[in-house]
């Protein structure tokens, strides 16, 4: 599933993500992979790893172009710069898939994940749009710093992506601000990609699949119960719709968002890696779940 999120604060983004890196590192020895992603991020001389301060820089609108040293936005009557940081894009595995990749270390499982997310943010790109003379004009670049986790604010297993996308786009050679309206259109269908590029990925690579009436994919070998069972946010997303007397099966798209986002819990440092691995194997034990 591709959820996004407005990035109200570039400076906190870049140093909560900037933290979990540290904390995962300190206390799992081990960091979250992060990297440069996207073609606008080749145009800006961004590569390999994410640092907090060349994201803080772009997150900010500050840029290096073919014209010199930029500040994107505009400068309001205080002299503060009025510049929206841009966009969270976060991309999340199915529970089956999460489960196989991370209680079992299932490497196939997880490059064909990697595969399927790579193929939605690519698609999102080739939509990137700006504003130029008063035009809409089509750019096909983005900036993307990509920082893939590996549990949900519950605890349970969760592979997911946080896409963290400037707000800025390469147009002959110069830096402008993005328009977005392309991009929060076009994110459902980047979602139907992910699934249909992950479900394709995973029968090549030998594995049974099953998909939903909207086309997601889960492993066949995993049953309802073993995904509810280490679903701790569905079933707080599903008690929620409850409430109002409505059911997943039923409900919009977008009051499914709505929901979640109304139980969201607080963000948490990361555990180390036996932590999570001495939660998620007593899961699968109590569940029945196997490699």
């Amino acid at each position: 599933m591709i959820r996004p999120t407005i990035i109200k604060n570039g400076a906190k983004a870049a140093a909560y993500h900037a933290d979990v890196e540290k904390a995962a590192e300190y206390y799992g020895g081990e960091r979250v992979p992060s990297e440069w992603i996207g073609k606008g991020a080749a145009m800006a001389g961004l590569s390999g790893r994410v640092n907090r301060s060349d994201l803080t820089n772009v997150l900010s609108g500050k840029i290096t172009d073919s014209s010199g040293k930029r500040q994107l936005g505009r400068i309001k009557a205080d002299g503060e710069i009025n510049h929206r940081a841009g966009y969270d894009f976060t991309i999340s595995a199915p529970k089956s898939v999460s489960n196989a990749a991370l209680m079992f270390g299932d490497e196939e499982v997880l490059a064909a994940w990697r595969g399927a997310y790579g193929e939605a943010i690519e698609y999102l790109e080739r939509h990137a749009e700006t504003r130029v003379g008063g035009q809409t004009v089509r750019t096909g670049n983005l900036v993307i710093a990509a920082h893939e986790h590996v549990a949900s604010r519950a605890g349970d297993c969760d592979m997911h992506v946080h896409a963290l996308t400037a707000n800025l786009t390469f147009y002959k050679g110069k830096a402008y601000s993005l328009e977005s309206q392309s991009l929060f259109q076009r994110y459902r269908t980047a979602d139907a990609i992910l699934h249909a590029s992950l479900s394709r990925r995973l029968q090549l690579a030998g594995y049974a699949v099953r998909h939903d009436k909207e086309g997601r994919v889960e492993l066949a070998d995993y049953t309802p119960a073993q995904i509810r069972g280490t679903s701790t946010r569905s079933t707080e997303i599903d008690a929620a719709l409850a409430k109002r007397g409505l059911a997943r099966e039923t409900a919009s798209a977008t009051t499914r968002e709505l929901a979640a986002l109304a139980t969201r819990s607080a963000k948490v440092l990361p555990e180390t890696r036996e932590a999570h691995l001495e939660r998620w194997t007593a899961q699968a034990e109590a569940l029945g779940i196997k490699p």
